[in-house]
């Protein structure tokens, strides 16, 4: 319990996505019972993070362009975030 919690916080804390942190903490065979607790004990907003991370790594601009707005996309997804978040970041 208390390594998802403190695992979640370093992830968040880098920047990472709901999705990405939730199927690496599957992957080292943590329950999803704790894996929720830990999610739902970070409380973070998911929108606010991944329109944090977008700014950082492209700045405050909103593209207009569907090519960059695409590009722009794949980054969080890579990130980790779902495509509600993303749809919500533009």
């Amino acid at each position: 319990e208390r390594f998802a919690e403190m695992f979640v916080r370093s992830r968040v804390a880098r920047g990472q996505g709901e999705m990405k942190i939730r199927y690496e903490l599957r992957q080292r065979g943590v329950k999803e019972y704790l894996i929720d607790a830990a999610v739902l004990e970070e409380g973070v907003d998911w929108l606010l993070l991944a329109k944090e991370q977008r700014e950082k790594r492209f700045g405050r601009e909103i593209p207009k362009d569907f090519k960059e707005r695409a590009r722009q996309s794949r980054f969080l997804a890579g990130r980790g975030f779902s495509g509600d978040i993303i749809s919500g970041v533009f």
